[in-house]
């Protein structure tokens, strides 16, 4: 038989000022602590002094994903060779998980006729266990056990209630307090993130005969890791790449950094494309510990003719405008950089003719979402549709419309990547 009855014994209610010696002692001990740890290591000592236990543990409910579990986020008494059970369970196991499933509190005189219970220990004879409630809702709770069968009335269950509502305040202005310096150290991390990414990028935009070249980047709040540059091979070549690093912050700040250095680092006229491109998937694969990768497309313009030579890395594929308002993409690729060995890679040659238009963009750009449509995306035809618009300004200009294009279709929606855009007028 199930024995989760109040225990019979009658005592008086907890006296009001009892209750408030408790709380101003309790308040006086804890207002100068915000580790969560040490709060409800002063909470779990504290009951001591009221109620008489062998064991005891405060259960707080953690989320992971989907999946929600109870587990003791301090505890006293326990055997270590047979505490993991009752350590960490599900919600709804054992009598800590039956108090959190159902709300109510529950005293059990005889643990060995409880089949609930769940063993920590090898002398416990009775239990006590008290819901944590937070805004309404139990977020753990608090657990007491006795090597003395019936150890537990009502009178004991209504105090460790009260503390379990201290236990509530210290838990909810911890996880807050947690929270406040989560989000520093976040924005701290953002604002390094920020300046490395813009220590990177060029500062101004190069004149290289008949090429007109202008690139902008306006980084997102997450800061990704976006990347373009200008790199000067030879008097009568320059390359212009533009990268996209996975993921966010400091780490793909990192990556941008030594790719660029790489990149820089690899790239000669007498080298061609193919063979530096396989060079840094190397060097990138070698140094990658978080498996990130890197989508790069490169062009190496040549200001002695209309043509030049590219290399696509997964990235999107570049757009040519031409003045007769037709457009085309250059599909050809090779795959990401970074995270496959002993990748081949393939330049490529494209002939352009005066007032073509090229467009190197992010993804940023593409996949910009309105407020309360997330399956729309800007997309390509977007895009060719605001460079075609503006495509007798200047490069710069014409840049700057496309991001107002973003901005108008996008409104206040947050958008989760940076945007990056290079365009290059061919005169």
């Amino acid at each position: 038989m199930s024995l989760n009855l109040l225990a019979k014994r009658e005592h008086p209610q907890l006296p009001a000022e009892t209750k408030l010696r408790l709380m101003m002692e309790l308040a006086r001990k804890i207002s100068s602590c915000l580790d969560l740890d040490d709060v409800l290591a002063l909470i779990i000592d504290m009951v001591r002094s009221f109620i008489d236990y062998d064991a005891a543990g405060i259960y707080i409910i953690e989320r992971k994903g989907k999946h929600k579990r109870v587990v003791a986020q301090t505890s006293r008494g326990y055997d270590q060779d047979r505490s993991s059970d009752c350590m960490c369970m599900k919600v709804g196991d054992g009598i800590v998980g039956w108090v959190i499933k159902t709300s109510s509190g529950a005293i059990v005189p005889d643990v060995s006729v409880d089949s609930r219970y769940i063993s920590g220990r090898t002398g416990t004879k009775s239990e006590m266990v008290a819901p944590i409630r937070a805004n309404g809702k139990v977020i753990g709770a608090f657990n007491l056990e006795s090597d003395r069968l019936r150890a537990y009335s009502k009178y004991d269950l209504e105090m460790l209630m009260f503390f379990a509502n201290e236990a509530a305040i210290s838990i909810e202005k911890a996880r807050l307090y947690e929270a406040l310096m989560e989000k520093q150290r976040l924005e701290a991390e953002l604002a390094v993130a920020r300046r490395v990414q813009q220590t990177l990028l060029p500062t101004s935009d190069p004149l290289f005969g008949h090429f007109e070249i202008s690139g902008l980047n306006i980084p997102t709040s997450e800061v990704g890791g976006d990347y373009f540059d200008y790199i000067s091979v030879s008097e009568n070549r320059l390359g212009v790449v533009i990268a996209d690093v996975s993921g966010k912050g400091v780490p793909a700040a990192l990556i941008m950094a030594t790719f660029r250095a790489s990149l820089r680092g690899q790239v000669c006229s007498e080298c061609p494309l193919s063979s530096t491109f396989y060079q840094m998937n190397e060097l990138l694969r070698q140094n990658n510990s978080l498996d990130q990768f890197v989508t790069a497309c490169y062009l190496d313009l040549d200001k002695t003719s209309y043509k030049f030579s590219y290399l696509n890395a997964g990235h999107n594929r570049p757009i040519i405008l031409h003045s007769d308002d037709s457009y085309e993409t250059l599909s050809e690729a090779s795959l990401i950089l970074g995270l496959f060995p002993r990748q081949p890679y393939e330049h490529f040659i494209h002939y352009t003719k005066p007032g073509d238009v090229i467009l190197l963009y992010t993804d940023g750009i593409t996949e910009a979402t309105p407020p309360h449509l997330l399956e729309e995306e800007f997309g390509i035809e977007r895009l060719v549709e605001a460079s075609q618009k503006h495509k007798h300004l200047p490069s710069s200009e014409i840049a700057k419309a496309i991001f107002k294009a973003v901005r108008d279709f996008s409104g206040n929606a947050n958008q989760s990547d940076d945007c990056t855009v290079i365009v290059i007028k061919v005169a």
